[in-house]
């Protein structure tokens, strides 16, 4: 049927029987034997060709017939029709080689797309038809494309597209044309056109996807060394229309006419929204270049952004937390489409905030903030909700509702709260331009970050259970191990949110402390010291301590900010080849905005669709079998990467916390003791959390910097508890504790290789050790500042709870009493040598255990590490084998005799050596510069600890 079929078509039949054949054969390509079938034809009966001449190139078939019936006529049915049929062809796997595509391709490109607007027609919808229809043509072969230096080398029939679409080509003008016309019809109120529209939506939607594909194609070209060309986005976007009446009007300008009109060209937004993010994602950032396109059109898309994001507004809106992009937007329903649109509008603000926080970005300049002095903008609530209302407002209210709700995920639009709280968050960073005015704003107007740390979501700790609306199901809290639930998706939204609130509260607690407010500060720190609210919640890790802390919000925190998961394997895939798989996960790979890596699953269920259609066998069903289990592990890995970075997000707003806590000690609305054991508590808990679970370098440094100046405001405490107590037996008593946890966390195995995390930690242990040895303050040093008259009881208490923490954290309650109290009227001797003897108890009941450890790990570290690690290491030893010495351990007999003295004496030596033939060489050197004195400094470090250790070593020997 299909030979009769196209031995009709090339006689000269009649434009509409051409035409009703092509509709025919089109609905018989929609299955891929008779697409194959159909191929064959196409190329036997010669349909589509190019005859080489004497006198030139001669065209036949459909060429030879647009040029000499429909280009007279004004009607092209037959091409339309043809169009029709090869768009359907296109879309699947099994096509002709680049070599056999060539005549159709160029047929489309140069036939058509670049020579619609110079012919002539009867009808011009059917111009419109035309041009859409060669549009999804190219496109369809994209849609299941990826670069790879192999098919840049071949020079494919999508690579051929893509380079004339990522280079200054007539097809690019042709499509650039389109998306300028329809445009111009826009701003210029012409009646609506659904033909014409549908065209611009094909060219807009083609030109994102050359946009998307650029990078690929960029590293594929120069990984194969290939001679083609592609401009950079930034070319693309912010070239100027050549027409002299579009003076300085960029392409990217006239898109943002598009945003204008989202009512009724949504689709065309949703590829627009796209495009922009794509532009923001660039580095070095262009987001200037943004702001100067949409300034023209700035009044209109305040509005259109207001408008678009107002969720109580009269059109619906509907995205959920689970709802992912649609695989086609064509297919989904306007309150579907307008929820899309949303959450995509405010992730590209989250993507400019992040890269240009304080400068002018397209978020500032949506949320109708004064570009010209952003931290001047004068905020209000509009008193008419139909005049003033932006972006900004409808953001708070969306905030708001989280808030105020007992169950926020019932709403329609709860699949913005995480793009919400993110943006509120980046929105008041102290890196954004906006941070002072819109914080000042939300407690002025609102309360908002007091109601969100107050709201029922926050303080539960585990999942809260939700019910789904539509079909009743309830969802409950697990520690989830099983990644295919549709609760995880309420997890990480739940554990997101805890996170950034958290963050927001350490923002404005520490906004409010250094303006000297008192009130406001202590209703957060009494939601966070507060008891949780635990669902469902597992057996806590948490140490019990002082009024148990394993029931106080802030702790529950951190515990619920641990997960414990099983790995992921790859499945076992028998059909499949194993590495084609990989290279197609690899390309599927996308970060979102939060940084964490996801596979694309729509995209990758297309690539696989279209390598399964090409197989035809009787193992279809086990092939198919197979491609489903790789895209479940693909949704488990998903799910599992959005888990653990919400984990990680709340650990961060969790230290955030911390850190203002540490930075304000002592906080002037609660009692000294209790900052005081919160303090110890947080150390004693993070050294717990380094032991659990295994972090990032980048995590594991702001672990540590978080321990560092918990550490720091402790032993500010014991600075001024020095005033009033000369005597430095019980400060060492009390400070050894926090030394073992520090050396404790320093000698774990995962972190040995986190530069940044072991320098944070080597300077608190020097910090610790500093106090523990500091010398007596002279009468004319003392300082006569007042103190408090209960400072000695404090210190009592802190001293108490230390070793009260050492009992039951370390060894079970099994360490005895130490610190009772002494006759005063005692021999002073006597008790001299009664607190030598219970420091000496203490030490050694503390690093006994772990002195060899200690040894290696620090050794380690100064054998290998880098120089400034090397130097922070060894003096730490130095002052942790002192106070060994001192108290009687083993570590010096460790070290020598482990082998680790004759390395660091090696070290010396060669270091020495190094030393003595550069200046022998006669090299240039600076004796100022930092390394020299560095490498200096070391030098004498390392021979003091080999003196210090040998001499320890000695003197036993002669006891």
């Amino acid at each position: 049927m299909d030979s009769v079929c196209f031995s009709c078509c090339k006689k000269r039949c009649r434009v509409t029987e051409t035409n009703a054949l092509f509709e025919l054969l089109a609905a018989l390509a929609t299955d891929e034997i008779c697409a194959v079938n159909i191929w064959n034809c196409l190329l036997c009966e010669g349909i589509c060709v190019q005859k080489c001449s004497m006198l030139g190139e001669k065209l036949g078939g459909i060429q030879r017939d647009l040029e000499e019936q429909e280009a007279n006529l004004k009607v092209y049915n037959c091409t339309q029709g043809f169009l029709t049929l090869l768009r359907i062809l296109l879309s699947h796997k099994t096509r002709p080689n680049s070599h056999q595509l060539a005549p159709f391709i160029q047929f489309t490109v140069h036939s058509v797309l670049c020579q619609f607007s110079t012919r002539s027609y009867v009808d011009s919808n059917q111009m419109w038809k035309i041009v859409k229809l060669a549009l999804d043509s190219l496109y369809e072969p994209l849609k299941t494309f990826y670069a790879t230096p192999v098919v840049v080398q071949n020079k494919a029939t999508e690579v051929q597209i893509l380079a004339q679409l990522l280079s200054d080509s007539p097809l690019s003008r042709s499509i650039l044309q389109i998306i300028v016309e329809g445009a111009d019809r826009l701003r210029e109120n012409a009646p609506v056109n659904p033909s014409r529209d549908d065209a611009t939506f094909s060219a807009i939607r083609l030109f994102y996807m050359a946009i998307s594909h650029r990078t690929a194609m960029a590293d594929a070209i120069r990984m194969a060394n290939s001679d083609l060309m592609v401009v950079s986005v930034e070319s693309l976007l912010f070239s100027v229309i050549p027409h002299s009446r579009r003076s300085n009007i960029s392409y990217l300008s006239l898109l943002f006419h598009y945003l204008s009109e989202f009512d009724h060209l949504s689709r065309h937004s949703f590829y627009v929204w796209l495009i922009i993010k794509e532009a923001a994602a660039q580095r070095p950032s262009v987001q200037l270049r943004i702001v100067q396109a949409l300034l023209p059109r700035r009044a209109q898309l305040i509005t259109s952004a207001a408008n678009l994001s107002a969720v109580f507004a009269p059109d619906d809106i509907s995205i959920s937390i689970v709802d992912l992009l649609p695989k086609s937007i064509e297919q989904s329903s306007s309150d579907r489409l307008r929820g899309q649109l949303c959450r995509l509008m405010f992730e590209v603000f989250n993507d400019s905030m992040e890269s240009d926080p304080n400068t002018p970005n397209i978020a500032y300049a949506l949320m109708n903030f004064d570009l010209s002095n952003i931290p001047s903008t004068i905020l209000d609530i509009p008193k008419e909700p139909s005049e003033g209302l932006t972006v900004l407002h409808n953001l708070i209210f969306i905030a708001e509702q989280f808030a105020i709700s007992d169950d926020p995920f019932v709403h329609p639009f709860s699949g913005l709260y995480d793009s919400v709280l993110r943006l509120l968050y980046r929105l008041c960073s102290i890196r954004a331009a906006s941070s002072a005015i819109l914080l000042r704003f939300l407690r002025s107007q609102y309360d908002l970050i007091y109601r969100l740390a107050n709201s029922s979501i926050f303080c539960s700790i585990g999942l809260p259970t939700s019910v789904n609306p539509s079909t009743n199901d309830t969802f409950s809290s697990s520690f989830l191990q099983n990644f295919g639930d549709e609760s995880v998706a309420l997890e990480v939204v739940h554990k997101t949110a805890q996170g950034v609130i958290l963050e927001l509260i350490a923002l404005e607690v520490s906004t409010l402390l250094r303006i000297g407010f008192i009130a406001p500060p202590q209703r957060f720190l009494k939601i966070l010291l507060s008891p949780g609210n635990p669902q469902n919640t597992p057996v806590s890790l948490l140490p019990q301590s002082v009024d148990e802390p394993s029931t106080t919000l802030f702790w529950l925190l951190l515990d619920s900010s641990r997960i414990f998961v099983e790995d992921l394997e790859m499945p076992n895939c028998v059909k499949f080849d194993t590495q084609r798989v990989l290279e197609l996960l690899n390309f599927c790979v996308r970060k979102n905005s939060n940084g964490i890596e996801q596979f694309d699953v729509f995209y990758l269920h297309l690539l696989l669709n279209s390598e399964i259609n090409c197989i035809m066998n009787t193992e279809i069903g086990l092939i198919k079998k197979e491609a489903a289990a790789i895209l479940d592990y693909c949704m488990l890995r998903n799910s599992r990467n959005l888990l653990e970075g919400a984990c990680v997000r709340l650990l961060e707003g969790w230290l955030s916390v911390m850190n203002v806590l540490s930075m304000h000690c002592p906080l002037p609305f609660i009692d000294a003791q209790t900052h005081q054991c919160l303090l110890v508590d947080a150390l004693f808990l993070l050294r717990s959390y380094c032991n659990c679970v295994e972090m990032s370098p980048e995590l594991a440094s702001s672990v540590a910097l978080c321990i560092s100046r918990t550490v720091r405001a402790i032993c500010g405490i014991f600075h001024r508890i020095r005033e009033v107590q000369p005597n430095l037996s019980p400060i060492r008593r009390s400070l050894l504790p926090i030394l073992h946890l520090l050396l404790q966390i320093i000698v774990l195995p995962g972190y040995s290789k986190s530069i940044a995390f072991k320098m944070e930690l080597y300077s608190s242990c020097l910090r610790v050790l500093d106090v523990c040895n500091a010398p007596p303050k002279s009468e004319t040093e003392k300082v006569t500042t007042p103190v408090s008259k209960n400072t000695t009881m404090e210190f009592k208490n802190l001293c108490d709870f230390l070793l009260s923490k050492t009992k039951s954290e370390l060894f079970g309650g099994r360490m005895e009493q130490n610190g009772e109290r002494h006759d005063e009227s005692s021999d002073p001797l006597a008790e001299m040598f009664t607190e030598k003897g219970q420091l000496e108890e203490i030490w050694a009941q503390l690093f006994t255990q772990i002195s060899h450890e200690i040894v290696r790990t620090i050794s380690f570290d100064i054998l290998f590490a880098p120089l400034p690690l090397k130097l922070v290491a060894a003096a730490t030893f130095i002052d942790v084998l002192r106070e060994d010495i001192r108290h009687g351990g083993g570590m010096a007999q460790e070290f020598v005799f482990s082998g680790s003295l004759q390395c660091v004496q090696d070290t010396t030596m060669r270091i020495e050596q190094s030393e003595q033939k550069i200046e022998k060489r006669g090299e240039a050197r600076r004796s100022e510069s930092a390394k020299q004195k560095q490498t200096e400094s070391l030098t004498k470090a390392l021979k003091f600890l080999v003196v210090m250790a040998q001499s320890s070593v000695k003197n036993l020997a002669l006891m």
